[in-house]
């Protein structure tokens, strides 16, 4: 069972005591109770392209997928040495699978911290697409490593985490 929990409704003890009589009367094993959907209700559409575009690099993955190497890189140190390696199938679906899952939990987090709604919208909407750039910035890096580009990891990461952090 999933219950989902609007915040700030006083709904949440009652959605455990439902799960506890579900658990009595209906033998229910597990039962997640998420809060925060408030966010998702409202701005549905802007979370729906958010993880769209979180997601697309696995398409551009799938368009390569004959061009790209059974293994690729995906870590490199400071120095600018590569010292991680992943599968092709690793990198095109499961990479995008990851920062989509990172994407949808800011979305369910944030507004559980009572401080960020006194945040500036605007700021709040920057948690809509940091995480579908962060997809783009990484899969599009090692897409183009693994395609013969070269690149000054020791550059390009520190400018990437920079560009973030002024965002």
């Amino acid at each position: 069972w999933m219950l989902l929990d609007v915040p700030g409704l006083g709904k949440t003890l009652q959605l455990i005591y439902l799960a506890q009589e579900l658990k009595e009367k209906r033998g229910l094993k597990h039962c997640l109770v998420l809060c925060g959907i408030n966010t998702l209700k409202t701005n549905w559409k802007k979370v729906l392209i958010s993880c769209l575009l979180t997601l697309a690099p696995a398409l551009v993955g799938l368009i390569l997928w004959n061009k790209l190497p059974d293994t690729m890189n995906i870590h490199w140190g400071a120095d600018g040495v590569a010292d991680g390696t992943g599968s092709k199938a690793f990198v095109v679906f499961l990479v995008p699978a990851i920062l989509t899952a990172l994407n949808l939990l800011c979305f369910l987090v944030t507004p559980l911290d009572k401080g960020s709604q006194k945040q500036n919208p605007k700021a709040m909407g920057i948690i809509f697409w940091i995480v579908p750039l962060l997809s783009w910035a990484v899969n599009g890096f090692i897409y183009s490593v693994s395609l013969g580009k070269t690149w000054s990891v020791e550059l390009v990461l520190p400018l990437l985490f920079g560009a973030l952090f002024l965002i």
